[in-house]
């Protein structure tokens, strides 16, 4: 688990969970989401490298490992 810093824009979508599944064949790729009308699977490519772009850029801008171990000591103190 990683965190993506609170006062980072940008990221549309990002008010969802989702889950990415890659398999070694990538047109088996699968990504998970839950909306209020229930869970949704998405296996079409184009909307897939939609999925995939959001998850590069949050990749990209989460703390590491080892900040993110960080950041949940020092919320919890602060609970």
């Amino acid at each position: 688990m990683r965190v993506v810093p609170f006062e980072t824009d940008g990221f549309t979508g990002s008010g969802f969970s989702m889950h990415y599944m890659e398999a070694a064949v990538r047109q088996l790729d699968t990504a998970q989401f839950d909306t209020v009308h229930g869970s949704v699977f998405v296996d079409d490519e184009r909307e897939l490298a939609g999925y995939r772009d959001v998850l590069d850029r949050v990749e990209k801008t989460a703390l590491s490992e080892s900040e993110t171990r960080q950041f949940i000591h020092r919320l919890a103190g602060d609970l």
